[in-house]
């Protein structure tokens, strides 16, 4: 004869699905909220170090802007798990600073590069690529040189100002 101990309940007779809902989401608030907290504290560190040795000031400036995006997306995070009416909110945040992060990195590889005469001489010293197939049979060979470097920084400001429009844009019809 098997004695047994205890049987599987439903989710249904136990508390209802709700209930099952509500502890899975305490679970994953738990887990979101240690790792924000790893990724903050180790972020954290990386800045410290970096401010410690500011050694190349021009492009650690924009090293410490790309690593408090880690932070900040952690947080956003989180705190969108916990606090589910904000998350619209906190996504707008974290979209206007994407789009920061976004310019910051054109600028850093800018710097590492020399400054933008020397990624011109550079570029004009490149040869002419196509683009991937299949739109090589549609589109001309890309020529690297002045023009492509300003419509790159141009694409980049572009995405910048429009990002965080789109991001209030989605706050506002949040509503409606």
């Amino acid at each position: 004869m098997v004695l047994v101990t205890h049987a599987a309940v439903p989710a249904y007779v136990d508390g209802g699905f709700d209930a099952l809902f509500e502890r899975r989401i305490k679970k994953g608030l738990y887990v979101a909220v240690t790792a924000a907290s790893i990724a903050v504290l180790v972020s954290s560190f990386h800045i410290y170090q970096h401010l410690r040795f500011f050694s190349v000031p021009s492009e650690q400036k924009f090293v410490i802007r790309l690593i408090l995006l880690v932070p900040i997306y952690s947080l956003q995070s989180s705190l969108s798990l916990a606090l589910p009416n904000l998350s619209i909110f906190l996504s707008a945040v974290r979209d206007s600073y994407e789009a920061y992060v976004i310019y910051t990195f054109m600028a850093l590889l800018i710097t590492v590069l020399g400054g933008e005469a020397a990624l011109v001489d550079i570029l004009e010293n490149v040869r002419p690529f196509k683009h991937p197939w299949p739109l090589t049979h549609y589109l001309p060979s890309v020529q690297p040189g002045r023009a492509f470097m300003l419509r790159c920084k141009m694409g980049t400001l572009q995405f910048v100002f429009i990002k965080p429009l789109t991001a209030l844009l989605a706050v506002v019809l949040y509503h409606y």
